[in-house]
C-alpha cells in the first residue's frame, strides 16, 4: 500500500512538473528612440526586467559636475613647480657639459690605422695547406647533404602525419553525419519561438522633399524583407507595420512593440530528440574505434613480449 501511494505521489509530481513546463515564457519588447523596456514573465512572476530609458536618465543628472572655486595656494603651485623644474634643467645641463668635456679626448681604435694587424691574416692563409683546403670543403660537403636529409625526413614526417588541410578533411567526414540532423532539430527549435503582436511604426522625414521620398521608397522593401526574412526563420505574427514618410524636417523615429513566447516543454523534447540522434550517430563508430584500438595495443603487447623472450633465449 505504501509503496502504491508513494508511485502515485513519484507520479502526480512528474505531471504537475510537465504542466508547469508547458506553459510559455513570455518577454515583452518595447523599443523607441529613447530606450528598451524589456520584461520577462514566467506565470504570474517577473523574470527579468531591464528599462534603458531610465539608466540614461539616472545617468544624465549623475554627470553633471559641480564647478568647485580654486584657491589662492592651488593657483600658486604651477609656478613654483615650473621654477624648480627650470633649476633642476639647468644643473642637469652643466654636468653634462662637464661629461662631454672630459670624453672630449684622442680615442684610439686597435687595428684602425695600423698596417701591421693585417699581416697575421695574411700569414694564417699562407698557412693552410692542400690536405687543410680539401677537409674544408669535405666539412662544407657534409653540411650540405645533412641540410637535404634533415629536410627530406622533415618531408617525410609531413607526408605521415599529414597536412594541415588533410587534418580539415578528416576532421570535416568525422562530422559530417551530425550536420543534418543538428540543422534539421535547430530549425525546429527556432520555429518554436513565436514572435506575437508584432507593431512596427517608422517615421522618416528629410529637409528636401525628393530626397525624403528617395529615401522611403528604398526603405520600404528593405524593412518588408527583412521581416519575411524573420518571418522564414520564427513563428511571426504582424499586427501593424507602418512607414510614413514626412517632408520640411530631417527626423528619423521608429516604435516597435512585440511579445516573443517560448514553451520550455518544446524546447527540452527538441533537444532531448537531438541528443539521441547524435548519440546513435556516435556511439557505434566510437565503439569500432575503441575496439580496434585495443586489438593495436594487444597486438604491441605481444610483439614486445616475444622480443623480450628472444632477447633472454639469445643471452642464455
Amino acid at each position: 500500500m505504501i509503496a502504491i501511494l508513494a508511485l502515485w505521489i513519484i507520479l502526480g509530481i512528474i505531471a504537475f512538473i510537465v504542466i508547469l513546463l508547458h506553459f510559455s515564457i513570455r518577454i515583452y519588447v518595447d523599443a523607441s528612440k529613447d530606450g528598451i523596456d524589456v520584461k520577462a514573465k514566467y506565470l504570474f512572476f517577473t523574470v527579468y526586467k531591464m528599462n534603458t530609458a531610465d539608466k540614461g536618465d539616472i545617468a544624465l543628472k549623475e554627470a553633471k559636475p559641480q564647478k568647485k572655486p580654486k584657491k589662492e595656494h592651488e593657483k600658486a603651485a604651477p609656478e613654483e613647480k615650473q621654477q624648480e623644474s627650470k633649476t633642476i634643467s639647468l644643473d642637469e645641463l652643466d654636468k653634462l657639459d662637464e661629461e662631454d668635456n672630459t670624453d672630449d679626448g684622442p680615442v684610439k681604435i686597435k687595428g684602425s690605422s695600423s698596417g701591421d694587424d693585417k699581416a697575421p691574416l695574411k700569414q694564417v692563409k699562407q698557412k693552410l695547406t692542400k690536405e687543410q683546403k680539401q677537409a674544408l670543403k669535405e666539412k662544407k660537403k657534409l653540411e650540405k647533404e645533412l641540410k637535404k636529409a634533415e629536410k627530406e625526413a622533415a618531408k617525410a614526417e609531413k607526408k605521415q602525419h599529414g597536412s594541415k588541410l588533410d587534418k580539415l578533411k578528416e576532421k570535416y567526414q568525422f562530422f559530417k553525419p551530425f550536420i543534418p540532423p543538428t540543422l534539421k532539430y535547430t530549425r525546429k527549435l527556432l520555429k518554436k519561438i513565436r514572435i506575437n503582436k508584432l507593431e512596427l511604426e517608422l517615421y522618416i522625414a528629410k529637409e528636401d522633399p525628393s530626397e525624403s521620398a528617395i529615401f522611403y521608397g528604398k526603405l520600404q522593401p528593405i524593412v518588408f524583407s527583412a521581416l519575411s526574412l524573420i518571418g522564414g526563420i520564427f513563428t511571426l505574427k504582424v499586427k501593424k507595420a507602418d512607414i510614413t514618410c514626412g517632408f520640411f524636417e530631417k527626423k528619423l523615429d521608429f516604435h516597435i512593440k512585440t511579445t516573443v513566447c517560448v514553451r520550455p516543454s518544446s524546447v527540452i523534447a527538441i533537444v532531448f530528440c537531438l541528443g539521441c540522434k547524435l548519440a546513435r550517430l556516435f556511439l557505434p563508430g566510437w565503439w569500432r574505434r575503441r575496439r580496434a584500438r585495443k586489438k593495436a595495443e594487444k597486438a604491441e603487447r605481444k610483439a614486445r613480449e616475444q622480443a623480450e623472450k628472444a632477447a633472454a633465449a639469445a643471452v642464455l
